[in-house]
């Protein structure tokens, strides 16, 4: 069973989960609609050289490597995750695609992020919320709002509820190939078991956090629709 499906709220549920299907997680990073996912963070959030940035709940380090190539070597980027064997891949992934002296990547959650406030320029963070109860996302949430310096920015990716998830995923995922096509399907079907927040919800916790300038991505062509993108600012 594919390890989103998989998930529970519990700290050690969730560590043990990640670690069963790392390898299956560390090859879905490599498809195309993926690869649009993350291409979609890093333009959104306009790294620029010299930055310091943060990927909450960094998994493979597909995301963080690719906001390591922005920053530059004057730059940093740091990964958490809370699963040892995410971590483990996630820093041969650095050294393979040779950013390692960028790029770090040490265990942590986001409901306590391991670094002081006003640490970041910016806060990526990519299919982790829903592991998480609305209490937790808001903690996470708030989270990365201390971290972040002032005029700093966060650019959030995430699942939200859907009545016909199964059907609007397939249509969508049409375009891809047909491996790939068959891995969204399997998604779709165990939406109900995840830890789903509505969009306008998801906005609202940003809101609450004290997040300004707060606004929903929408890319048809690139984002599946059931995906929600979130960026805001720290004023």
């Amino acid at each position: 069973m594919f390890v989103w499906a998989l998930l529970m709220r519990k700290k050690e549920d969730v560590r043990k989960r990640f670690e069963e299907h790392a390898e299956e997680i560390q090859q879905l990073a490599r498809m195309s609609f993926y690869e649009n996912i993350l291409s979609t963070l890093i333009e959104k959030g306009e790294l620029k050289p010299g930055e310091n940035v943060l990927d909450a709940g960094s998994g493979p380090g597909w995301l963080a490597i690719k906001a390591a190539r922005r920053v530059g070597e004057n730059g940093k980027v740091f990964g958490i995750d809370i699963t040892p064997g995410m971590l483990k891949r996630a820093i041969h992934n650095a050294s393979a695609e040779g950013v390692s002296r960028i790029c770090e990547f040490r265990e942590g959650s986001a409901l306590e992020i391991p670094f002081s406030n006003e640490t970041f320029d910016l806060v990526l963070s990519n299919f982790m919320l829903h592991a998480l109860s609305e209490d937790e996302k808001q903690v996470a949430i708030s989270e990365f709002y201390r971290v972040l310096k002032p005029y700093g920015r966060a650019v959030v990716c995430d699942v939200v509820p859907s009545e016909d998830a199964e059907e609007t995923l397939a249509e969508w995922s049409k375009r891809f190939p047909a491996v790939e096509r068959g891995i969204v399907r399997h998604i779709a079907g165990h939406l109900r078991e995840w830890n789903l927040t509505s969009s306008g919800k998801l906005l609202g916790m940003f809101g609450l956090a004290g997040f300004k300038a707060i606004e929903r991505i929408e890319e048809p062509e690139k984002i599946p629709p059931l995906l929600c993108i979130v960026k805001a600012a720290k004023q």
